[in-house]
């Protein structure tokens, strides 16, 4: 836990999607401080005519979203900051807009996720969260 998917339009290679892979598991482990063995990563490669933006086909490399499903219970600049490291990862590894990327964290409470049939807890917060401090990490 996490677990990520990545929904991309079609065409980009095996090297691509292998480095785009390794970036998002990077950037996860640093925001949240969670071991690699815990992030899963999931590319969706989808066929421009089975995607729809405001009702039309979207140009290629214009569809870059991002679901992270993981343990409720982080703190607001946690989940900021997790929003802001994935949209730079997919921004630098896909050359795309900023505007194109989103990023959609979906909490599940800790009752819900069973990992090797027992209930997992609630989650830590990363070190560099400070509660009291207004300079976390961004």
């Amino acid at each position: 836990m996490p677990y990520i998917h990545a929904a991309i339009s079609s065409g980009l290679s095996a090297q691509q999607k292998r480095s785009l892979i390794h970036a998002i598991t990077t950037a996860t482990i640093g925001v949240l401080e969670v071991p690699a063995p815990d992030v899963h990563v999931f590319v969706w490669e989808i066929q421009p005519q089975n995607l729809g933006v405001a009702g039309h086909e979207p140009v290629p490399g214009k569809i870059n979203n991002l679901t992270v499903v993981f343990r409720h219970g982080r703190e607001p600049a946690v989940r900021h900051a997790l929003i802001k490291r994935l949209t730079d990862v997919v921004q630098g590894e896909l050359a795309v807009a900023r505007d194109d990327i989103h990023v959609i964290l979906s909490e599940v409470p800790p009752q819900d996720i069973g990992e090797g049939g027992i209930l997992m807890g609630p989650p830590a917060q990363p070190g560099w969260f400070n509660p009291t401090s207004n300079l976390t990490q961004a």
